[in-house]
């Protein structure tokens, strides 16, 4: 005879006496479970990936070769000036030309250098002028 047999599909024994809800997770407890998971994995990835991008940096400065991770862009200010009508002129900053910034090629910043692709993107984007009344 089956354990099953007679009991309409319930288990018996220590099982049954529990009760349903005893012991079981619900589905909240199961999400807060898996992202508090997912936030410690995704913690852990991007501190892995920093480390590694910062031995890769030491190990380029120590062994120098023809491809230094300290590179110098030459900064360009190209400011937005607001016309009439909701135009606008976009005018290359005079007093800027000229000037470089220091960065380091990696993904973070090191050595209390930008990362050069960062230096290179800000560098693209109009500085907003505004004119007062």
């Amino acid at each position: 005879m089956s354990p099953l047999h007679g009991s309409c599909g319930r288990k018996s024994g220590p099982e049954s006496q529990r009760g349903p809800h005893i012991g079981s997770v619900t589905g909240k407890q199961k999400i807060v479970v898996f992202l508090k998971q997912a936030l410690i994995v995704a913690i852990v990835c991007v501190a892995t990936i920093y480390v590694c991008d910062y031995l890769w940096v030491r190990y380029r400065v120590a062994h120098q070769t023809s491809n230094s991770p300290f590179d110098v862009v030459p900064l360009q200010s190209v400011i937005a000036i607001p016309l009439k009508g909701g135009k606008t002129e976009y005018d290359i900053d005079q007093a800027q030309t000229g000037s470089t910034q220091a960065c380091v090629h990696s993904l973070f910043s090191h050595y209390g250098y930008a990362p050069c692709w960062y230096v290179e993107r800000e560098n693209r984007n109009p500085i907003p002028m505004i004119i007062l009344p």
